[in-house]
């Protein structure tokens, strides 16, 4: 099973397509602000475009430990969100916080503020991509979080036009 989570207007053929917004004819209407409404490790892939940005901080451990939960072990969470020093981040009065590279930090090296905070789930940074002023993160289920504290290498791509 593949998810397209607050899809928006942006569905997904191939993906259940999850929204609380009915205008946008979702598969599944649903707020995931309250939890992803699957079985648990029934999932492989989670798609989650610029929704992040839009979360506070205990909804936003909320939302990765959910999609931990769903996750099978190896799966997939795609996230997209506007880069922190671009513009679009920084203009839109309903984001919450500025996403960057180590806005992931905390579910990927387990250390006292991570458990403490609350995250029950560990991910292994597989790819991180800045394009434009869109950062694109590709994570992956573990049952270990890394052991010597994960660092990323970005890569840079130019804006398709």
């Amino acid at each position: 099973m593949k998810l397209n989570l607050a899809c928006g207007n942006l569905r997904k053929p191939d993906y259940i397509n999850v929204d609380n917004n009915p205008t946008c004819q979702p598969d599944k209407l649903h707020d995931i602000i309250y939890g992803i409404p699957y079985s648990d490790e029934t999932v492989e892939e989670i798609l989650c475009e610029h929704f992040i940005e839009h979360l506070d901080g205990e909804q936003f451990i909320r939302f990765f430990n959910e999609c931990w939960r769903v996750l099978k072990v190896g799966g997939k969470l795609e996230i997209a969100a506007p880069y922190h020093s671009m513009k679009w981040a920084i203009i839109d009065p309903s984001h919450k916080r500025f996403i960057s590279e180590h806005s992931f930090d905390f579910f990927m090296n387990r250390d006292y503020n991570s458990v403490t905070a609350g995250v029950k789930g560990w991910y292994l940074g597989v790819s991180c991509v800045l394009n434009g002023g869109e950062l694109r993160v590709v994570l992956e289920k573990t049952l270990m979080p890394s052991a010597s504290g994960h660092s990323w290498t970005v890569q840079k791509t130019e804006e398709k036009k």
